[in-house]
C-alpha cells in the first residue's frame, strides 16, 4: 500500500518485485495516508504499508506501523 502522492520509482520497485502496488488517498493538506482510507484499502492480501517522505515533510511512521483493522473483512 502506497500513498497516492508518491514518487513513481517507489511503485516501479514494487512492480519489479512482481507485486502489484495499491494506492491510498492522502489526508488533506499532507502527503501521508488518510487513516480512514488506509483502513478501507488494506485487506488480507496487503503485504506492506510503505510511507514516503516527500517535499521536506516527514511521513507519519506511527500510522504506517499500526496495522489497520482488517480482521472483519474477507
Amino acid at each position: 500500500m502506497l500513498p497516492a502522492c508518491t514518487r513513481p520509482l517507489v511503485a516501479a520497485a514494487i512492480l519489479r518485485a512482481g507485486l502489484t502496488p495499491r494506492l491510498c488517498d492522502t489526508r488533506p493538506g499532507h502527503f501521508d495516508f488518510d487513516p480512514g482510507q488506509l483502513a478501507d484499502c488494506c485487506d488480507a492480501d496487503t503485504l506492506a504499508i510503505v510511507s514516503t517522505h516527500l517535499a521536506g515533510r516527514v511521513a507519519d511512521m506511527a500510522l504506517a506501523r499500526r496495522p489497520p483493522p482488517i480482521a472483519a473483512r474477507s
